[in-house]
């Protein structure tokens, strides 16, 4: 099953996409920030990410030029 790290500030934009997501048979990790996006995707190794630019702590960008 392909796995999708979804990272958004947002918890209402992240359960939506998380549950379309999971009824089209995707496995879905959440995380809420640049920072745990870097974190995740270290320990889940994602197929995809889906990652918000505006977010707290480390953008989206930031955490991009780091992945």
């Amino acid at each position: 099953m392909p796995k999708i790290l979804i990272i958004d500030d947002e918890p209402d934009l992240r359960l939506a996409l998380a549950a379309t997501l999971e009824d089209h048979g995707y496995e879905v990790v959440e995380g809420r920030d640049g920072s745990e996006a870097l974190e995740l995707a270290v320990r889940h190794a994602p197929d995809a990410i889906f990652l918000d630019v505006n977010m707290p702590v480390l953008d989206g960008t930031a955490a991009l030029e780091i992945l």
